[in-house]
């Protein structure tokens, strides 16, 4: 929508001029110092699937330019960073954060799951050397309309992507999403499969979006959910990734 009214106000050329200066002083060396200062090593850099692939699935110009910045500003930092794909193709949810709210196309559109498997093999053939990469997190929270049991298109989709990312020789970490209330445990056992250095996510919002906002709401969080995610993390030999909380 911001796009579209820059595009409508000063034409296409100068909007996307506009879009390259919002996007290249949102994120700044500065950021990634604060984040060394503060203690951490670590940061789940976001990122849009459209600032790589047009409509067609084609790479744009110059499509690494600013993911290439960021690795660098978090290399000069000493810090590694997980790539997360925030925005998949077509929108992953009705949520605005997937770019576009109310877009949600991903889970109907086999062309558009195509493109995401393959972009990620993109990503892999140029990002599988650099050790700055800590991890890919595949898809950040492919919920769906929040109705709709998402499990059934994630075993499918996400395995694809792995299989993407190790066809170039890739031994990065890959990270799977939960599903929204079903956890992570769904995708059975992978570790027989075949499947290594892998891990998963998980999002906890205790307190928000309905739920008390007391101690009690937090600890039932953890009571009930980690110790068959623990299980299920010892069975695959994975990690677990509290991606947001």
């Amino acid at each position: 929508t911001i796009i579209k009214v820059l595009a409508d106000r000063f034409g296409r050329s100068e909007s996307e001029r506009l879009m390259t200066l919002y996007r290249d002083g949102f994120i700044t060396q500065r950021d990634f110092d604060l984040i060394k200062d503060f203690g951490f090593n670590l940061v789940r850099l976001p990122f849009d699937s459209r600032m790589l692939i047009d409509e067609a699935g084609s790479l744009r110009p110059n499509a690494f330019k600013l993911l290439d910045r960021g690795l660098a500003m978090a290399e000069k930092a000493g810090i590694y960073v997980i790539l997360d794909m925030h925005g998949g193709p077509g929108s992953q949810s009705t949520m605005d954060h997937t770019g576009k709210r109310d877009l949600n196309k991903l889970w109907s559109n086999p062309r558009l799951q195509d493109q995401m498997v393959e972009l990620w093999r993109t990503i892999s053939k140029r990002y599988k050397d650099r050790s700055v990469v800590a991890a890919y997190d595949i898809l950040n929270e492919p919920y769906g309309d929040y109705r709709t049991d998402m499990r059934p298109a994630l075993r499918t989709l996400i395995p694809s992507c792995y299989r993407a990312i190790r066809s170039t020789g890739d031994n990065t970490v890959v990270i799977f999403p939960n599903a929204l209330g079903a956890g992570i445990t769904f995708y059975g056992d992978l570790r027989s499969r075949g499947f290594k250095q892998i891990a998963f996510t998980d999002h906890y919002y205790p307190g928000l979006f309905g739920s008390p906002s007391t101690l009690q709401s937090h600890a039932g969080v953890f009571a009930r959910t980690m110790p068959e995610a623990q299980q299920y993390l010892e069975q695959n030999n994975a990690a677990m990734l509290i991606g947001e909380f």
